[in-house]
């Protein structure tokens, strides 16, 4: 009996983790909704009828900083249920739909980007959160920083595995921070 109640306590945590392993990875063309306040800044993001292996979502409403990271967050299910979901959750969630990158192109069309292609990076660009945009079109957000090697770059990476990532202009098609 002890037994078969553990498993139930633990089989919606199991669902839900394997629905986050098996997410596809949709490119930030999702249906999301975005809300503002009166300045025109990203409050609040939600992810509707997200395109998971197990379709049990109906909606994920993430809180938003100033800075575009995800702060709090709800998942409700298409059966009604609804709970704040975990850190983890959260970042898997938000890396796996690419949340980041739906801010980042919001700030873009709102002329809220400075943008720079090549050339030496501006003093005052050190420690601010970067988008790294590579020849390739890949995309890295993180914190700018610099190197011992003269000409090389860091990105540092909320979250990430393995240390700053190094980078010099010569990969980059194009470096951009919010304005100041």
């Amino acid at each position: 009996m002890k037994r078969s109640n553990k498993i139930m306590m633990r089989f919606p945590a199991f669902v839900l983790c394997a629905g986050i392993l098996v997410c596809t990875f949709a490119q930030g063309q999702n249906e999301w909704k975005k809300d503002l306040d009166e300045n025109g800044t990203i409050v609040k993001m939600t992810l509707v009828n997200p395109p998971t292996a197990l379709q049990i979502e109906k909606e994920i409403v993430f809180l938003v900083d100033k800075l575009g990271k995800p702060t709090g967050d709800t998942i409700r299910f298409k059966s009604g249920f609804s709970r704040l979901l975990t850190q983890d959750e959260t970042n898997n969630y938000w890396q796996n739909f690419h949340g980041s990158t739906v801010v980042w192109n919001y700030w873009l069309s709102q002329g809220m980007l400075v943008t720079i292609a090549s050339g030496q990076i501006p003093k005052d660009w050190f420690g601010n959160d970067t988008r790294l945009i590579d020849v390739t079109n890949a995309e890295i957000i993180g914190k700018l920083g610099s190197s011992a090697t003269p000409g090389e770059y860091l990105l540092t990476v909320d979250r990430a595995c393995c240390g700053p990532i190094p980078f010099t202009m010569g990969g980059v098609r194009q470096l951009q921070q919010l304005k100041r």
